[in-house]
């Protein structure tokens, strides 16, 4: 069995993009989220492509347990980041709970 510490994925339709991260420990979950943001930043401003919309961008977390504090403190191009218990991707609406 393969134990992945850091898990990323990059999805990426029309002018949608969303960061899929995981990592067993959660300070350095949010120092890798920081940092895959911070590379999507300055991706899209050095390609003048796209621009990220920053009142459309929020994160979630998904854990198994919620006895884990996990309200990180992200922001991008000086703007902070908010959590949300829900997110809206593709037309599918996804909560925290994972549950319908």
């Amino acid at each position: 069995m393969i134990f992945l510490e850091l898990l990323v994925f990059k999805l990426h339709f029309a002018d949608d993009t969303s960061l899929h991260l995981s990592h067993k420990d959660i300070k350095t979950l949010q120092l890798n989220v920081q940092n895959e943001l911070d590379k999507v930043d300055t991706w899209m401003r050095s390609n003048r492509l796209l621009s990220i919309n920053y009142n459309e961008t929020a994160y979630m977390i998904l854990t198994a347990t919620r006895s884990q504090n996990c309200n990180f403190k992200i922001s991008t191009n000086g703007v902070r980041i908010q959590q949300t218990d829900s997110i809206k991707y593709l037309g599918l609406i996804i909560d925290n709970k994972l549950n319908n």
